[in-house]
């Protein structure tokens, strides 16, 4: 129990008003794949929010953030324009992903997602740190449980890891104006990313690791050890190509935000044209890989 007060409550009605509405618009969700009622991670985002400094004001935000892509639409961010103010519904604008029945492919709204990173306003800046910290949390608590078929909550081809290492390094461009506490909790994800790396390594074992595996292990930008072999090298240097057609999160670390934009651009103008590229890629994935030597691949631990 707390002994500390404060003279006048920090959170007014406003919070109170608005968490009563996000638990009824989110009344019937759940947390993708699990029992957890989807109020369970707004209230966890507010929270965060509140940790590292953020208003009020942030505080709505974090707990309305998914109404607008949930169902709202253009009558929900009316409705929270007219409830709580300008900022609250600009802030929500500002953090949802896609109000589209009919939503565009998993990376290209991830990658939109990444490249607006670079214009949030500082509070807007907040909340969506506070929604990606209180997700990756939740995808290395379910990873320890689920193990590799945890990614079937996903989209298929979805690299997970790879989208919250670029969203980490996205959010570090922007350290400065985030605040100190909030810098706190950039730290906490950039930690939160490196356990889910490490756990995806140690699901893998010292066996002859299967040519999927072997895919993800390159994806999640591990070593390979596959032998001094013709076709050893012939393979490696094949999944790195076969990786790069994949994952388009590969490279957003270093690169600057202008690349950044010009890049995706040019992924999503191309996705059709990757996927088909990969079609014809497998293929001769799995020819090089069944041409080996024994006894096969092993994952490298340096």
């Amino acid at each position: 129990m707390s002994d500390a007060h404060t003279k006048t409550p920090l959170l007014t009605p406003r919070f109170e008003q608005a968490l009563v509405y996000a638990t009824r618009h989110h009344s019937t969700q759940l947390r993708k794949g699990t029992p957890v009622p989807y109020v369970a991670h707004l209230l966890g985002v507010a929270s965060i929010v509140l940790e590292m400094g953020g208003t009020e004001d942030e505080a709505i935000g974090g707990l309305l953030h998914d109404v607008i892509e949930d169902g709202g639409g253009a009558r929900a961010e009316l409705e929270i324009r007219k409830l709580f103010g300008e900022d609250v519904a600009r802030i929500v604008v500002a953090n949802s992903d896609t109000d589209l029945q009919a939503k565009p492919p998993w990376y290209e709204r991830k990658l939109d997602y990444i490249g607006a990173i670079a214009h949030k306003r500082p509070d807007e800046l907040r909340v969506s740190l506070a929604d990606k910290l209180h997700n990756a949390r939740s995808v290395v608590f379910d990873f320890r449980e689920h193990g590799f078929a945890l990614w079937k909550r996903f989209n298929r081809d979805a690299d997970v890891p790879g989208y919250y290492r670029a969203l980490a390094s996205a959010f570090a461009r922007r350290e400065k104006e985030l605040g100190q506490q909030a810098a706190a909790a950039l730290r906490e994800l950039e930690r939160t990313v490196d356990e889910l790396d490490r756990l995806v390594v140690d699901e893998v074992t010292a066996v002859r690791v299967p040519l999927d595996r072997l895919i993800e292990l390159r994806q999640y930008g591990q070593p390979l050890d596959l032998g001094k072999s013709t076709e050893a090298m012939v393979l490696t240097d094949f999944v790195d190509k076969y990786v790069a057609v994949q994952s388009p999160f590969a490279g957003l670390k270093e690169a600057p935000m202008a690349v950044h934009r010009a890049w995706e651009r040019h992924q999503h103008s191309c996705a059709d044209a990757a996927h088909q590229l990969q079609a014809t890629m497998r293929p001769v994935l799995e020819e090089l890989y069944d041409a080996l030597p024994a006894p096969g691949p092993h994952y490298s631990w340096h």
